[in-house]
């Protein structure tokens, strides 16, 4: 069931995005995942979100899809698409990440959608 929520580092780096979506889970001391629902006044804690809703998340906040898929050599890779008007519109990037399973690959793929929010923000911040 653990495996189902994304890691405490991740954790963090969402955080530090805005996330600041419900949770199921929540990282509490030692950095230990708690399965018991999140609640507002626990403000102070980590949200532990659902890799699945990560993936949303991107596509709601920042307009990005990342997908995870199987290629034609038998490994892992992903997409990543800007998604504007509710449409896939052209790749941002397609990258060989070639990892030999789903976590593998669903973990590089969340880190590289932080890593294209995190450069957008430096550049809006560079052209101010």
């Amino acid at each position: 069931m653990k495996n189902n929520f994304v890691p405490f580092e991740i954790a963090k780096e969402l955080r530090e995005l805005g996330f600041d979506e419900p949770c199921f889970g929540y990282y509490g001391e030692a950095n230990e995942l708690r399965l018991e629902r999140f609640v507002d006044k626990d403000k102070d804690l980590l949200k532990a979100p659902l890799w699945q809703q990560v993936f949303r998340w991107f596509i709601e906040k920042y307009q990005l899809n990342g997908v995870p898929y199987y290629n034609f050599v038998g490994k892992w890779d992903y997409n990543i698409q800007r998604v504007e008007a509710g449409l896939l519109s052209g790749s941002v990037t397609a990258y060989i990440a070639m990892r030999d399973t789903y976590p593998e690959i669903q973990e590089a793929c969340i880190n590289r959608l932080i890593s294209i929010v995190k450069e957008r923000k430096n550049e809006n911040k560079d052209s101010h």
